[in-house]
This record gives C-alpha cells, sequence and structure tokens, in this order.
C-alpha cells in the first residue's frame, strides 16, 4: 500500500522531486469505522484501516526464519524463530500482533544511494532509471503472514539531502528498525553512516532497535573493488551491533531475502515484547487477587450491609 500526499506548496513546488509527506507519524482511527484517518497538513486521507485490508500476498508469506547474509556480521546467528514464539504463534497468544501492531522500519542515508529504489524494487518489483530525489519523507506499507499471523512493515523513505534532513529527522521516532544505506561504489557514503545512525538513535531508544548496514548498487561494482569495501562494512556493522547487507535494486538480488529478514526480526521482538507484558501483567493479578483475598468477603458483606441499611 503506498500513501502519498500533498505538502507544503513551497516545497512540491520544487521540480524534478517527488513531494514527502506531511503527515503525522501515526494514524488516528476513525471510532466504529472501516478506515483509519491519515492526516496529512491541512488534508485528511482516509486509507483502509487493519481490519479491511486485503489478504497477505502469497509471496509474503514466511514460515522460516530468513537466514543472515554474512555470519561475520549477523547480531542474530540462529536458525530457528524462538521457541516462544513459535508456541505463540501456534496457540494464537501474540496479542496486538496480528491486529494493530505495525512495525516502523526507516530508511536512511546519503543522497543518491538508492534508497528509494530499494523499496520501490521490493514493494513494486520495479526499477526506475530516472532518479528523482525524496523531498522530506515518502512510505510504504507491505504485509506479511509469520508463522501464520499477519504483521506489517511501515517503510519510510528518508531524503538524503542536507537541506531536508531536519525535515525527515522529524519520522525517525517510534522506529524499530533502522536501515542505514550506502553505495559499495562510494566510500564516502559508507564513512557518513556512522552520522545518520547517531542522527536516527536521537529519536530512538538504542536498546530498542535493531540496525541494519546495506551495501546498495553491487551489479557495478567489481569484484575486487567490492571485497575491499565489504571488508570495512563488516568492521562498521561489527562495531555499531548491526547486520550487514550487500545488494542490487537493478537486479533484485538479495532484496527479498533482505526485507524478509527485517519482517521476521521485526515480529520476533513484537511477539516477545507481547508475551514479556502480558506475562508481567498475569503474575501482578495473582499477587494482588492473593494479597487481598482475605478480605474479599469481607469487603463484599459489608458493602451489602451498608445497601440493606
Amino acid at each position: 500500500m503506498h500513501v502519498c500526499a500533498t505538502l507544503c506548496p513551497m516545497i512540491s513546488a520544487a521540480r524534478g522531486t517527488r513531494p514527502a509527506l506531511n503527515i503525522l507519524p501515526k494514524f488516528q482511527r476513525e471510532p466504529g469505522g472501516l478506515f483509519d484517518h491519515c492526516y496529512l497538513g491541512l488534508m485528511s486521507v482516509r486509507v483502509p484501516s487493519m481490519s479491511v485490508l486485503p489478504p497477505v500476498r502469497r509471496d509474503r508469506i514466511i514460515a522460516q526464519l530468513p537466514q543472515f547474509y554474512s555470519k561475520k556480521a549477523a547480531v542474530h546467528t540462529k536458525d530457528e524463530f524462538n521457541s516462544k514464539v513459535k508456541t505463540a504463534c501456534q496457540e494464537q497468544r501474540t496479542g496486538t500482533v496480528g491486529r494493530f501492531k505495525i512495525a516502523k522500519v526507516i530508511v536512511v542515508g546519503d543522497l543518491a544511494v538508492g534508497k528509494t529504489c530499494l523499496i520501490n524494487r521490493f514493494c513494486k518489483d520495479a526499477f526506475d532509471k530516472n532518479y528523482k530525489a525524496t523531498i522530506g519523507v515518502d512510505f510504504e506499507m507491505e504485509r506479511f503472514e509469520v508463522l501464520g499471523v499477519p504483521f506489517s512493515l511501515q517503510l519510510w523513505d528518508t531524503a538524503g539531502q542536507e537541506r531536508f534532513k531536519c525535515i525527515a529527522s522529524t519520522y525517525y521516532r517510534g522506529a524499530q528498525t533502522i536501515v542505514i544505506v550506502f553505495d559499495v561504489n562510494d566510500v564516502a557514503s559508507l564513512g557518513h553512516a556512522r552520522q545518520w545512525l547517531e542522527d536516527a538513535l536521537k529519536e530512538n531508544d538504542p536498546t530498542n532497535v535493531q540496525l541494519f548496514l546495506v551495501g546498495t548498487k553491487k551489479d557495478l561494482s567489481s569484484p575486487a573493488q567490492y571485497s575491499q569495501i565489504e571488508q570495512d562494512a563488516i568492521e562498521l556493522a561489527e562495531e555499531i551491533k548491526a547486520e550487514y547487507w550487500a545488494l542490487s535494486s537493478l537486479t533484485g538480488e538479495n532484496v527479498r531475502e533482505f526485507f524478509f529478514r527485517i519482517a521476521s526480526l521485526a515480529f520476533e521482538a513484537n511477539v516477545l515484547a507481547e508475551l514479556e507484558k502480558s506475562g508481567s501483567r498475569h503474575i501482578g493479578d495473582v499477587i494482588k487477587i492473593n494479597s487481598n483475598s482475605n478480605n474479599v468477603y469481607a469487603t463484599s458483606k459489608k458493602k451489602q450491609s451498608n445497601c440493606c441499611q
């Protein structure tokens, strides 16, 4: 699902660029309705709510945990989903995951490293050679089925130009996944990755986000050239605790596998968080009931006698 809108007139008037979204970073539900309101500046656009979204496409079904690109730079090296997550899915105990939960993914990086092409290749299976810079932000909604449970990703495509950083950074907040993109043919873009990460983490809790360092345009790189920059990228990924991937939006190499990996790890993290919350809630309820169990009848009787009087 793609959502777009007109923005600030001065910005949207810029030629050769795609308008950015002047959108609040969350949906506001219309009570009792079948649509959610997505407020875009002064204009309100109605988009289908989660309850009326179309079925998940067959090519978006995930039954096994997708594997990492390189074990040298993989934060999660396990071969399967967490056993607690699999059990919860089988017993339909995933809480808000599958009903209302949407994982926010922000894609950041230098100008022209291929952020928009990456998202378009996965969401639309298309590659546009006519480059148009993103102003502010744009986003796509992708739906998956993970272990039989529906799950959605919001993929936020942010501007790489310095003059639009202040606009894009306002939409970093609430991200569960941060994707830092660089061009494997441009060493400088890899060098700027730390700054992009630092900017994104200003709006998020570093302990609650998953990081990916992604090299694009692999098809344009010679084996010798790629080998050198890959070594540097893996070292950086290990340093910042990110998972490293290299891919090509032109050929589609590793694009599908990469987004499936993001969806799977985000889904697992969300289900584990739901299980932790529900476990804490149940424990608290038991303690509360036990602590007051001796006084339950007395309290009830007291209220009854007052009423009779």
